[in-house]
């Protein structure tokens, strides 16, 4: 019985080795995806910053226990924000650095970074709807309207999370949810801008005429404009 050499076997059986999977530019995805990671962690190191210095103020300790349990959640949750932004970071560029069908699959820490986002803007947004409520009567209608962008822009976000972990797909997931990124992140840019202007507003009308109490508005009008132009 005569044995067929290798080289004799019938091209039609071979078959053909599978193609690489093509790796996708990374510059303006996950390259931009480290880039945030490092600018919110060194962010991060001034939230810090903030929340220590709150604690060493002699007014903090007149506070309310509302304001210290806002503040203090705002730490927790921004250090859990940054937790899961450096572990999606390592899960691509280090744990998946050679293995490209990765990168077009969610990972949960990817997925609940639209939550944990709108969880901080509306956190935050909510104290200062507070303080401008209190501030001025004549402004409440619009704290009003502040208040329906917030809980709009939390529940989008919420729905993007839900939605990064029933389509798994990242390709899939940027064409189903690409309009509720951009109404959220919409909301929150103009319900910060509302912030910020009407906060400034009702500080000028707080105005004295004398020159120590006018100085200290001038001071915190400074602060709400950088602090919303910030967050913006």
């Amino acid at each position: 019985m005569p044995m067929t050499s290798i080289g004799s076997a019938d091209p039609g059986t071979l078959v053909p080795p599978p193609k690489p999977t093509a790796i996708p530019a990374l510059d303006n995805t996950y390259g931009a995806l480290m880039l945030g990671t490092f600018l919110g962690l060194v962010l991060y190191g001034v939230i810090l910053h903030q929340g220590y210095r709150y604690l060493h103020l002699r007014a903090s300790k007149a506070d309310s226990t509302y304001t210290k349990c806002m503040v203090a959640f705002v730490l927790v949750i921004e250090t859990w924000h940054c937790a899961i932004s450096t572990h999606q970071a390592y899960y691509y560029l280090v744990s998946n650095y050679f293995s490209p069908a990765a990168l077009f699959h969610g990972v949960w820490s990817v997925n609940l970074i639209p939550v944990s986002t709108g969880l901080i803007i509306a956190v935050i947004h909510s104290f200062f709807a507070h303080r401008l409520w209190m501030i001025d009567r004549r402004f409440r209608p619009y704290v009003v309207i502040i208040a329906i962008l917030m809980l709009g822009e939390l529940a989008l976000t919420i729905a993007e999370s839900v939605q990064a972990f029933l389509q798994p797909d990242l390709v899939k997931f940027e064409n189903s949810a690409t309009w509720m990124f951009d109404t959220s992140l919409g909301m929150a840019v103009l319900d910060d801008g509302m912030l910020t202007t009407l906060l400034t507003l009702a500080l000028r009308r707080s105005r004295t005429g004398f020159r120590s109490t006018d100085s200290k508005l001038n001071i915190l009008m400074k602060y709400t404009i950088n602090t919303g132009l910030f967050t913006g």
